[in-house]
């Protein structure tokens, strides 16, 4: 009887034992579902719904679903974090002994769309809970999240998120991310360490386009520049390791590729203060990449518009170091290498090829261009220099040196000269024009040292058409005058040299000087100066020196043609032929001065008719001076030589008469005011043994004799 009411005391004891042991449960249950909801509602500001809840004192916790919702929803009245078919497994023993200690979460599906500011609060969920850093089990089969944030225009978009708890108590979480509507993610592998608030995560990307790069939208960042001009898909990995402690973001071993161009990213990070970067540093290198990415850059805004460029081909290696910080912002350098580029400067209609340059960049500091090389016009093209600029990207000084081989001008190209030495040029008739030598653009100013070549060219109201001329031109910015140094050409043949000076004011004049030796007489000249070349056949050659003073070269009269020029002619061996008299002047010497009062001759001597003969004086050009020519003869000796070399009109009369004898000649002609004949002369003969045996009575004279001739061409004498 004693063993039967033992018994039965025992299942008594045993069902109150599992009675109580359930009510407990029930209630601690009851409190484990008010204390989990109270406590997150009340850290994080939210409201908590729990559905389908249950509690098993051996099993653990579960839920249908878990709904997450902010108490103010004025400005993102959809966020939400919700969770279905949760399940939270604890330890029974701390449960016995009244300390309620989750192991293990297992959640088969989670969706959560938010502002930022209301998921990054959960983030500091485990120091609330598990302080020291221990954290249960985690296993989430699917998961789910959309969030905005002020770094991303289109929100953040994680999706197929899964992550499991591993044997040494790290996390691993898979994803994949988007920012740009899900259009193209980013594969993640995520290893999270509780215990020492990090985590580490495989990035990579697959076909990746580029253009969605515009949704990032990083604040307080300067290097969010537009995106869209990245060419080809975006393919690569890089390794990141993010530490909660420090809001840190550190990036390693990062290889990046689209359309043959590789960026390498041996390391980078990102230091975070709430919502926004703090500081960022990296170090990059670059293979191949599209030349035109530099068009993102305003690097060309501080030369003359003419020089501003567009670059549409080529690629570029580079690498450099970045450094950024919001407080004392950005530092960074570069060394650049550009390989078969191509330019276009859209003022100048000019496009620049086979571009290859090697630059160091550095931010606050200078672009520093070592050496560019590049075709253009048929020709090279050389750069070098630096640019100097600040942190808010104005630029302080620059210095730009330009060198070019052999370029074909156009029309944009001369351009650049100011406008009254652009109208010189046109004035020179240049054929085939060509350039060597450097423009130098430095702040506020411009200077050009240049040496300027052609085909062939004509100057200006002078008679000289030169072959393959070529001169330096020299000229700076607020200078009045453009140097024209080591002029040379040729010309009939011979080599013509000289210098001069360019003054660019209103009226445009010139001073030069032009040196030639053993130079043919043309037509040209002879027609410039007023000689009938058709009606006299006038050969030789000459030594010039033209000499010009404020001489103009855009008039059109004759008159003026001559106005500030001076040129000294060495005449040597003249001839003189006359259609119907034959050879009148041959073997003249001597010296000529040009000037605008006409033609000066001194010393000129030859022979006329086999007679030489001396000539001093002036004849006039263009006929605004009255003038005097003395021309003073040799002995003549009236002979078979001098009646074979006279036409036969003055020969005949010296037959006729049988004259002989010898005798000298002096003659002055005038010259008036617009004439080119004389309009009066004085005769002067003297005569030695002048005999004629015509007729009965032969006749003998010594003596001299005067004449006065006036109003010639006027009929009246």
């Amino acid at each position: 009887m004693r063993k039967t009411r033992a018994s039965i005391i025992a299942v008594v004891l045993l069902f109150c034992l599992i009675a109580g042991f359930q009510a407990a449960c029930f209630l601690i249950g009851r409190t484990v579902e008010r204390g989990l909801a109270e406590k997150i509602s009340s850290r994080f500001d939210v409201l908590v719904k729990i559905e389908g809840f249950k509690f098993n004192c051996i099993t653990g916790t579960n839920a249908e679903s878990i709904i997450i919702v902010p108490r103010d929803t004025n400005q993102f009245p959809d966020s939400r974090i919700l969770v279905n078919d949760f399940s939270l497994s604890h330890c029974l023993t701390g449960l016995i002994f009244g300390q309620y200690r989750p192991t293990g979460i297992d959640i088969k599906q989670m969706e959560a769309i938010a502002e930022a500011s209301f998921i990054e609060d959960f983030f500091d969920i485990a120091d609330q809970f598990y302080p020291e850093g221990r954290l249960p089990k985690i296993k989430i089969r699917k998961a789910g999240l959309w969030m905005e944030h002020p770094f991303f225009a289109q929100g953040l978009e994680i999706s197929g998120l899964s992550a499991k708890t591993l044997e040494n108590g790290h996390i691993r979480i898979s994803t994949r991310a988007s920012f740009d509507s899900g259009k193209n993610p980013v594969q993640a592998s995520i290893m999270v360490m509780p215990g020492q608030m990090k985590a580490t995560a495989q990035l990579s990307v697959s076909e990746f386009d580029p253009f969605c790069l515009d949704a990032i939208n990083l604040p307080d960042f300067p290097l969010n520049l537009p995106k869209k001009q990245i060419k080809g898909k975006i393919t690569g990995r890089i390794s990141a390791c993010y530490c909660h402690a420090t809001k840190s973001l550190v990036f390693t071993d990062g290889r990046f590729e689209a359309a043959g161009s590789r960026v390498q990213f041996p390391s980078a990070g990102l230091d975070f203060e709430k919502s926004r970067i703090k500081s960022a540093w990296a170090k990059a290198e670059a293979r191949k990449i599209d030349l035109s990415l530099l068009n993102l850059f305003d690097t060309s805004s501080f030369l003359p518009e003419q020089f501003r460029t567009e670059i549409s081909n080529g690629t570029f290696n580079a690498r450099g170091d970045l450094n950024w910080n919001s407080s004392t912002g950005m530092d960074w350098n570069a060394d650049i290498t550009v390989e078969s580029g191509s330019a276009l400067l859209p003022e100048l209609e000019t496009r620049i090829d086979s571009i290859d340059a090697d630059l160091r960049i550095s931010f606050p500091g200078r672009i520093h261009i070592r050496q560019s090389r590049g075709r253009t016009s048929n020709g090279g093209i050389h750069a070098s220099g630096h640019l100097d600029w600040n942190k808010d990207f104005h630029t302080k000084n620059h210095f730009i040196e330009i060198e070019l081989i052999r370029i074909e001008p156009n029309k944009q190209i001369k351009a650049l000269l100011p406008g009254e030495i652009q109208k010189a040029v046109d004035n020179l008739h240049l054929q085939q024009p060509g350039i060597n030598g450097k423009i130098a653009i430095s702040s506020g100013s411009t200077e050009l040292d240049l040496e300027v070549y052609a085909k062939s060219a004509r100057l200006p109201n002078l008679p000289f058409v030169l072959k393959n001329p070529s001169a330096r031109i020299q000229w700076q910015t607020g200078l009045k005058t453009v140097r024209f140094e080591n002029a040379e050409a040729r010309l009939q043949g011979k080599t013509v040299e000289g210098n001069g000076v360019l003054h660019i004011g209103k009226p445009v004049c010139a001073d030069f000087t032009i040196f030639g030796r053993y130079l043919p007489i043309t037509p040209e000249i002879l027609d410039w100066l007023g000689i009938d070349s058709e009606a006299w056949e006038i050969q030789g050659k000459y030594d010039l020196e033209l000499r010009a003073e404020s001489w103009r070269s855009d008039t059109d009269k004759p008159l003026n043609r001559l106005h500030g020029l001076e040129a000294s002619v060495d005449i040597r061996d003249l001839s003189v032929t006359h259609p119907v008299y034959g050879q009148i002047a041959d073997t003249w010497y001597g010296h000529l001065a040009i000037a605008e009062d006409g033609l000066r001759l001194a010393d000129f001597r030859g022979n006329i008719f086999n007679t030489g003969v001396v000539a001093n004086g002036t004849l006039p050009v263009n006929g605004r001076k009255q003038t005097r020519l003395r021309v003073e003869s040799k002995k003549i000796s009236i002979n078979k030589q001098l009646l074979d070399a006279l036409p036969e009109k003055f020969a005949g009369i010296f037959k006729k008469f049988d004259v002989r004898g010898q005798g000298e000649i002096q003659t002055d002609l005038e010259f008036r005011k617009n004439k080119k004949l004389p309009s009066a002369a004085s005769v002067t003969a003297i005569f030695y043994h002048l005999e004629t045996n015509q007729g009965p009575v032969p006749m003998r004279a010594n003596g001299s004799l005067r004449a006065e001739i006036s109003k010639i061409g006027t009929g009246n004498m």
